[in-house]
């Protein structure tokens, strides 16, 4: 399924060059803005004035999946920038009729600049592993766009190749020979590179990521010799002696890069000056190979048991363990999460327990089932639908917080937990008595209750006016506006 962007993008280049007027020139460098090819020219002053000119000549062409873009040995006339699919890069080998596959260019990626830069045919067959889309330039256009940066960046490959110390000699023009005659292959972590056995029609330079050479002992342990890196060249004598390659290479890093170069004439001119060199390089790795089977050969006779070839029952059994120690280990986990679960739940109830006998009110104080639930309670009272439940707390002194605040007065009845009293000494006409006082939370009211059971006078005081009236029966009701409750006994 393709992106929106990359959509607008082809119906744009499915218009003649020619026919495209400047706004449509913008809104294509804005659509591929973010392709890899032309990402990398964004960091030079002339960045968008190459995008720009490559968008204003560019033109669309559509291929199906395994068909063939162009075949090895014919004649370069355009370069492809892929817009979206992957495609695959077939070369020749020598004493081989079917092509090999070198590596998998995907989108934003570019490819046919070789034919083009130095006029000779293509160097590989290029195949589409799926439904591909290519922005395409023609020679000419080519030619006046992107020659000079193409350029430029097959003369950073050719400077790789003069770092390595076999090349030292060569010039400028045979380091682009053996640029040209080389083939960067891609391989994934743990893919094999060589084989024991393979025929060697090339050596290896790798260009990044690290690589891990083996011997085959036996199936199950091969023996690790050493690891190459970046700038460094395996094969050369395989490749000088013609003779098949002893070891096994394969992939370390998440991806790795390696130039495979064949044999040209003028490798042959490099091998005729390195020859003593090859010969004492080889002796070296043959000794180091040696020390490291006859150490690995000790190592199998003291630890027989190590080096053991596992049967596939063998492994089964093993499989089978591992499923029931796994087994095991979450049942003990589950016990012990039990276990736990049970001794918090021990506690919880034991402190409970002793916050009743504290407060000496275990008949009244409803059961929960949690600490968290009695602070909850505890601040801010209980629900509506939970007080028309609890019959035994309608009938003692609580406030309901929110709207209208009630208060009951009955002496008789015990003290409720979700209110607090103080015993206070405040200044007032009771002729020098003391009366207990009831102090809400998050209230600024203050109620002053007599400890005696009879008809009382209340007076309520509201912006420095008076008002008298009786109560019945003990009943008090608040309005929001009361700031404070005077109480005198006659």
């Amino acid at each position: 399924m393709l992106e929106d962007h990359l959509v607008e993008a082809l119906n744009l280049l499915k218009k003649q060059p020619k026919h495209r007027c400047k706004v449509e020139i913008d809104l294509l460098v804005h659509f591929t803005q973010e392709l890899p090819f032309f990402k990398q020219y964004y960091n030079q002053e002339n960045g968008l004035t190459i995008h720009r000119e490559c968008c204003k000549h560019m033109f669309l062409e559509v291929f199906q999946a395994t068909d063939i873009v162009f075949h090895v040995d014919s004649i370069g006339t355009k370069f492809y920038v892929i817009l979206d699919g992957h495609v695959e890069v077939l070369i020749k080998r020598r004493g081989y009729d079917e092509l090999e596959s070198v590596r998998i260019l995907r989108q934003g990626e570019s490819f046919g600049e070789l034919a083009l830069i130095h006029r000779q045919p293509r160097l590989a067959t290029i195949r589409c592993v799926n439904n591909c889309y290519f922005a395409v330039l023609d020679k000419q256009q080519f030619q006046y766009i992107l020659h000079y940066e193409q350029t430029k960046k097959i003369e950073q490959n050719i400077d790789y190749f003069a770092q390595i110390s076999i090349f030292n000699q060569l010039n400028r023009t045979q380091l682009t020979q053996i640029y040209l005659n080389s083939f960067l292959y891609e391989y994934e972590k743990n893919q094999i590179v060589l084989q024991v056995g393979d025929k060697s029609d090339s050596f290896l330079i790798v260009k990044s990521g690290l690589f891990q050479v083996r011997k085959q002992m036996n199936k199950s342990h091969p023996l690790i010799l050493f690891e190459i890196g970046e700038l460094q060249v395996f094969g050369f004598y395989h490749l000088f002696n013609k003779i098949p390659y002893e070891f096994q290479i394969i992939c370390l890093s998440p991806k790795g890069q390696i130039y495979k170069i064949h044999r040209t004439s003028l490798i042959e001119k490099i091998f005729e000056g390195h020859t003593e060199d090859l010969e004492k390089h080889m002796q070296e790795i043959n000794c180091y190979v040696n020390f490291k089977v006859h150490q690995e050969q000790n190592t199998h006779l003291k630890y027989p048991r190590y080096f053991q070839i596992k049967t596939q029952c063998d492994q089964d059994n093993e499989i089978q363990e591992e499923y029931i120690k796994s087994c095991r280990n979450k049942e003990s986990k589950n016990q012990n999460y039990k276990s736990r679960n049970q001794l918090i739940k021990q506690k919880m109830d034991t402190m409970i327990e002793q916050s009743k006998r504290k407060l000496g009110l275990t008949s009244t104080i409803p059961k929960f089932n949690s600490l968290f639930q009695i602070f909850l309670k505890s601040h801010r009272g209980l629900k509506e639908n939970q007080r028309q439940n609890i019959s035994s707390l309608k009938d003692t002194m609580t406030r309901q917080f929110g709207s209208s605040s009630h208060f009951y007065h009955n002496d008789d009845q015990p003290n409720n937990p979700f209110i607090t009293f103080r015993s206070s000494s405040p200044t007032m006409k009771n002729q020098g008595k003391q009366f207990l006082t009831l102090r809400t939370y998050n209230s600024q009211r203050t109620i002053v209750k007599s400890s005696q059971h009879y008809n009382q006078n209340f007076q309520f005081q509201d912006n420095n006016n008076s008002k008298h009236f009786q109560t019945q029966k003990n009943y008090i009701s608040l309005s929001p506006n009361v700031m404070k409750l005077k109480v005198y006994k006659h």
